[in-house]
This record gives structure tokens, sequence and C-alpha cells, in this order.
């Protein structure tokens, strides 16, 4: 986090959020004081983002680390540096932590309230009928109903068969795209996750036909969160000593993902692909759900049964350094 505001209070107040948010840091690291940087490891689905006059630094982002800074003044370290502090043991941030404290921090910067919005009903999506968006968090503040329709439709097109799956994919994507401090509509009552699953139920009773390419459907597995997924499973191995097998079988897996976000490719194929034996396959593939990496589903058996298994997607905000039960 690199706070650059210039006022005494505010940068202290700033600080003060991070450390509730995320906890405290010892790498605080100054330049041009007041300004000062909070190092943090982060979630592997943290992504950079401007809050104001507040950077957060991630995914291939840096900050200076020694050296001297435009102003003349030597970069100073105030109590750990990363030359002698296990980067490791750093306060560990999810993209959930990051999110709520994004809020926070544009709230202390005094952005503009977001306007009222106007009420709506079923499953509405208007086309060119954009919701607005905070221009700081980049978070839908206008328009949410429209929004949350939009999200329904684009997890109902991805080829979900049921209402709650079509739900569960449009609420995540929800609680992580919109401003919702304020209740919904003109009433006080919060947003809540049956909201999204009433309509998934409506949109599955109108029997409309799916159309991905119309609405820009996109899979929650985008090639970002593929290549996020697979950097978390190959930091987890590593972290709990456990056979680098399990990294090839889930690369192999991820490789086969279809539109819904599912691998059911057949353990020949991914064996070969993964350069294991069938049976040695199945006992790696076991030990990646046995630790949580991956969810199975249709697996037990048959003739005509396919055995499907999904990335689990709260990988994308753990910390590899705890054993998943």
């Amino acid at each position: 986090m690199d706070i650059d505001l210039v006022d005494v209070a505010k940068v202290q107040a700033a600080m003060a959020l991070v450390e509730q948010k995320l906890g405290p840091t010892p790498l605080l690291r100054v330049g041009s004081p007041p300004k000062i940087a909070m190092l943090y490891r982060a979630g592997f689905a943290v992504r950079s983002a401007k809050i104001g006059a507040i950077d957060l630094l991630a995914q291939g982002r840096c900050v200076i680390a020694h050296g001297v800074h435009p102003s003349g003044r030597e970069y100073e370290w105030l109590k750990a540096s990363p030359s002698d502090f296990p980067l490791r043991d750093l306060p560990f941030a999810s993209s959930m932590a990051v999110a709520d404290l994004s809020e926070a921090l544009a709230r202390l910067q005094n952005f503009a309230a977001a306007p009222t919005e106007a009420p709506r009903h079923g499953l509405s999506v208007t086309p060119g009928n954009e919701p607005i968006r905070d221009p700081a968090s980049n978070r839908v503040t206008d328009g949410r109903d429209q929004h949350l329709s939009q999200l329904v439709w684009a997890a109902y097109c991805c080829g979900y068969a049921t209402a709650g799956e079509i739900a569960d994919d449009a609420w995540e994507a929800f609680v992580r795209t919109t401003d919702l401090t304020r209740p919904k509509r003109d009433g006080a009552e919060p947003w809540i996750y049956a909201d999204a699953l009433a309509k998934a139920r409506y949109v599955l009773a109108s029997g409309k036909p799916r159309l991905p390419a119309a609405v820009g459907c996109t899979p929650f597995w985008t090639q970002e969160c593929k290549r996020a997924f697979a950097s978390f499973v190959a930091h987890y191995v590593a972290i709990q000593c456990l056979p680098r097998t399990l990294v090839a079988a889930s690369d192999a897996m991820l490789g086969f993902l279809r539109g819904n976000d599912v691998c059911a490719a057949s353990v020949e194929t991914l064996a070969n692909l993964s350069h294991l034996g069938t049976d040695r396959f199945k006992a790696v593939r076991r030990q990646l759900v046995r630790h949580r990496l991956w969810s199975p589903s249709n697996n037990l058996g048959g003739a005509y049964n396919t055995a499907e298994y999904t990335p689990v997607r709260d990988c994308l905000n753990a910390d590899p350094r705890k054993p998943r039960p």
C-alpha cells in the first residue's frame, strides 16, 4: 500500500485503516515524508488499483526498496528491512480484506457519495444502459439491480444447470464488484444472496436460449484465474512438502476445464499429459481432493457417469502456509 497523501493526519488515518483491515506490518518504507509504503503478502487474486492518492501495488508492480528519492532523501525502512525480514512472515492480505480496505480508504479521501438508485424489478437487462461505477474503487454504485441481472444472465449463458449454481456465480461476482454499503433500491433492506437466487430461478423458468456470444459470457476460470490457481497450488505443494506430482496433475486438469468450469477429461488423457500412470494419477487426484484444491462431482462410477472436477475457488484467497483440511 503506497500512501501518497501529503496531509499528516490523513496519512495516519490511512495507516490505521490499513492496519485495522490487514494487520500491522514491520515493513514500512519512507521516501518523502509523510508519504509511506506498507508491505504485505497478497492473495493471488489481489489486483493493483489506484484509490485516490493511494496506490495498491500488486501483480508485478513494485516499490523502490533502496536508493535516493527524487527529493534527494534516501529511502528509509522505519522498522525492519526486506533484506533481513522473511517475507513469508509478513501479514497475509486476502482479496476480500483488500476490497474492504479499498472502500474504507475511498471514504477517508471524501469521494462523492453514490447517487440514489431507482427501484427495478424482475430480470431486466437493458442494452446500452450500463451501471455507474465509482472511479476510485471501480465498484458499481448506481444501477446495481441491472448489474445483478447482467451477472445472473451471464452465469445462465455460461451453462450452469441449476438456480443455485447460477446464483452462486452471480452473487460472488456481485459482491466483488458492487458497492453494498447502501441498502437496495429506496428502502432499508440490504442486498442478500436471495436476490440473486430469485433472478436465477426466473431466468431458468423463462426457458430463454443461452447465448454466450451475445452477452459476452466469461467463465469464472479465465486464463488469469487459471494462472493464479496454478501458482497457488505450486506454492502450497512446496510449502506443505507435498509430492510435485500434485502440481503436474492439477496443471493437466486445468488445461481441460470446460465452459461450465469443470474438467471431465478421461483419466487416460490426464495421466498421459501429466506423465503419470493411470493408477498413479487417480491416487494423486484423490490427494488434490483431500487437500481441498479440487472438488469432485458425478464421481460415483457407472458406465454412463463421467467424473467431473472443479478447482476450488477459495484457493485464490487462501494462505498457502496454512494446511487445507
